[in-house]
């Protein structure tokens, strides 16, 4: 999902998938938001009970670098974010490196 500019906010949803013995997947490997329009992440897994991770290393366009199944999303951007950035999920140890994609105003 991906929104355009104008539209307002956006809180677009990444469905990670746990995968048991293998990398988890996710719905959208590239996830594209508007900076300026205030838009955010949010991540949920399809096996309620297993906990993930969301590491941004190095830079990250939100607030906070780190989220998990009880801090799933990831507030506004911050002010001049653009660009893409790498992160990771992590499900048991399992690793998958999907891309945010800020769209500058």
């Amino acid at each position: 999902m991906s929104a355009s500019g104008g539209q307002g906010p956006k809180r677009v949803t990444v469905k990670i998938r746990h995968n048991p013995g293998n990398a988890p997947s996710v719905d959208l490997d590239s996830v594209e938001i508007w900076g300026p329009q205030g838009d955010e992440v949010e991540w949920t897994c399809d096996a309620a009970d297993k906990e993930f991770h969301v590491r941004f290393e190095g830079n990250s366009p939100f607030e906070q670098n780190h989220y998990h199944s009880k801090n799933n999303r990831s507030g506004k951007v911050k002010p001049n974010a653009s660009g893409r950035y790498k992160y990771t999920v992590d499900i048991d140890g399992k690793i998958l490196d999907p891309t945010v994609i800020v769209h500058p105003p």
